[in-house]
Order: structure tokens, then sequence, then C-alpha cells
């Protein structure tokens, strides 16, 4: 999930390329709304989206996810837990 569509694209366009399946997702709402109705092997996390925390994210989908990868382009975040 990153809600800066450029990067998301990115990210994706790279993966894809690279075999893998990918399904953007540039919010919380969404993405915990994918991840609840279908498995995900791999979510990649912008620590900072525009409508939660990112943190929540853990509890509400863990059942469906095998791996969570936190990222940021901030210089320092502060801890999530």
């Amino acid at each position: 999930m990153e809600d800066d569509l450029t990067l998301s694209a990115g990210i994706c366009f790279e993966l894809d390329c690279s075999g893998y399946l990918t399904i953007p997702a540039y919010n919380c709402k969404k993405a915990i709304h994918l991840i609840q109705n279908d498995p995900i092997d791999l979510v990649i996390l912008d620590v900072n989206l525009p409508d939660e925390p990112t943190g929540n994210l853990d509890s509400k989908t863990s059942d469906n996810v095998v791996a969570l990868l936190h990222m940021t382009s901030q210089k320092s975040i502060r801890p999530l837990l």
C-alpha cells in the first residue's frame, strides 16, 4: 500500500516484471477489504497512509497475510509498536 501513485506504480511495475501479481491499494480501507477477502503472500506497506494508522493493519488482517513489509521515504520514524 502506497498513497503516492507514482511510487506505487513503480513498485508494482518492477514486481510484475519479475513475475509477481500485484494489487495496489492506496489507503488502509481498500487494503483491509482486499486482504480480508483473499489470502495475500506479502503486503508492502507505507508507514504513513492518510486514512488510518498502519500499525492497526496487523490486528485486522493477520489471518490472511503471510508477510508484512513496512517502508517509508522519511529520514526517521517513530516505532510502530
